[in-house]
């Protein structure tokens, strides 16, 4: 069983995930430092940044660890 969202769900997250790729167009960033420039929860855009990538749209460009050692995804777009 598949939902159906609302057409005002669809757009919102549509333009959420453009926010989110013009942002990467400059340069790799984290999902917390593109949570705090455009601004959105660090949730919402970790979802946005996987469904980018599951459309070829985004990646991670590579790791960098943060203070504890914890592994943090640095994202990119392919035009980017």
């Amino acid at each position: 069983m598949t939902s159906v969202q609302p057409q005002s769900v669809q757009l919102l997250g549509a333009q959420d995930q453009a926010r989110v790729l013009e942002y990467l167009e400059n340069s790799s960033r984290t999902a917390a430092e593109i949570a705090r420039a455009i601004p959105l929860s660090v949730n919402r855009v970790n979802g946005l940044l996987l469904d980018l990538e599951k459309h070829g749209k985004a990646h991670v460009d590579h790791c960098i660890r943060n203070v504890r050692g914890d592994s943090i995804n640095v994202w990119t777009s392919p035009r980017g």
